[in-house]
């Protein structure tokens, strides 16, 4: 599929990436010393998974995703969903204090919250009366939070099948 500048998104670019080089490596990630790559393919599907589960969880065109986290493909893949979806993403930096997250949390009025790992989550529920607009908090390192009883968190593999089974009832939303 071949776009002119003006047709040109992100999210038509992964498709068009994702059908010329389904095999080829998009990215990689050192995880305990050694290398985990991620095709074009397998990028798109888990982009395309979470984008479908945060539509099933209400994220829509024009609402706010905060992300609080360190670089890693669990980022970009939720950046691209919401981007996906007509959304738009904010950063928050991972050595924020609970406070500086409030800050950026209400004056962007994000309503979904992407966090790495159990300090980051708990920076968010220590706030949690401060941020009512927020609606989900999604982490993707688990370690930590099995004991968690917070209807506000959610895993972001969970989130992703929420995102297939949201797919097979909307075929051709994403």
């Amino acid at each position: 599929m071949e776009t002119s500048s003006g047709d040109r998104t992100i999210a038509k670019l992964l498709v068009t990436n994702r059908e010329k080089w389904p095999k080829r490596v998009w990215m990689r990630q050192k995880d305990l010393g050694f290398w985990r790559e991620y095709t074009w393919a397998e990028g798109y599907e888990r982009v395309k998974n979470f984008a479908l589960g945060l539509a099933s969880l209400g994220f829509q065109r024009g609402d706010v995703m905060a992300v609080i986290a360190d670089n890693d493909p669990h980022w970009f893949w939720a950046e691209l969903a919401a981007m996906g979806l007509g959304g738009a993403i904010t950063g928050v930096f991972s050595s924020s204090g609970p406070n500086e997250v409030k800050f950026f949390l209400q004056h962007t009025d994000a309503k979904i919250v992407v966090a790495e790992d159990q300090e980051q989550v708990d920076k968010v529920l220590q706030i949690k009366g401060d941020i009512p607009q927020v609606k989900k908090i999604i982490y993707w390192d688990p370690k930590g939070l099995a004991g968690y009883d917070e209807p506000l968190l959610a895993d972001f593999e969970a989130v992703s099948e929420l995102g297939k089974k949201y797919g097979a009832e909307h075929p051709g939303f994403f």
